[in-house]
């Protein structure tokens, strides 16, 4: 028997162009759709990142400079710089677990004032210097640093600092009203328009950046560049 071939019917042609119409536009807005979705969680998400990461200056100050102690060679050499005897007082601006005046104490037997606004960690220094043996040498005060008086900033021979470099500059109106004679060592920043003494360089045989340590030195009256 032979086979007839079969033919779409004039009704079925325009069916099937109409659902195809249909299926095209249900793609296309479910793209659209998926689309705004998309471009709307990434930009929430720019908008999140841009939050936590604020590159102005915070208005309140010290608790948003990160906790990062200086390798205990770059500690030493900043203290080497200083040139440091007994009779020296060492007051480190933010000292975190206290290691700076520590260090001080323990290898040329001066005092040290350790100023450091988290009180967690200044709880951590406390401690630290009781398990090194030099409370009666050092002291840790949970005080923000930008409201010491220089009057007080006066007491040290000697200052370090690893904060910031927006925090070094917000502290000059202190550090330039300190005595003549003054030592101030600087981890990583320097002062701005405060031309250096001296500039140290280290690679840290503790620090596993492998980033080059830079120690700044000055002696007051700081000088301007």
């Amino acid at each position: 028997m032979a086979q007839t071939e079969q033919t779409d019917s004039p009704v079925s042609n325009p069916l099937r162009l109409h659902l195809r119409r249909r299926l095209l536009l249900v793609l296309l807005i479910g793209g659209l759709v998926a689309g705004v979705g998309i471009w709307t969680a990434a930009a929430g998400y720019r908008s999140w990142i841009e939050g936590q990461f604020d590159p102005r200056p915070p208005k309140r100050t010290p608790l948003n400079a990160p906790y990062i102690p200086s390798p205990q060679d770059v500690v030493d050499k900043m203290l080497e710089a200083a040139d440091l005897d007994e009779h020296d007082v060492v007051f480190d601006l933010g000292c975190g677990d206290g290691r700076i005046v520590i260090t001080a104490a323990k290898r040329y037997g001066c005092r040290g004032v350790g100023f450091e606004y988290d009180p967690k960690i200044a709880e951590l220094a406390r401690a630290n210097v009781e398990k090194a043996g030099v409370a009666d040498l050092v002291s840790i005060e949970q005080r923000d640093i930008f409201t010491i008086e220089p009057a007080e900033l006066n007491q040290a021979s000697a200052i370090t600092l690893y904060l910031l470099p927006w925090m070094n500059e917000k502290l000059m109106p202190q550090l330039e009203r300190l005595e003549p004679g003054k030592v101030i060592l600087s981890h990583d920043w320097d002062l701005p328009g405060i031309e250096p003494d001296r500039i140290e360089r280290l690679d840290s045989q503790f620090d596993n950046s492998r980033v080059e340590h830079r120690i700044f030195a000055w002696k007051t009256p700081l000088k301007s560049k």
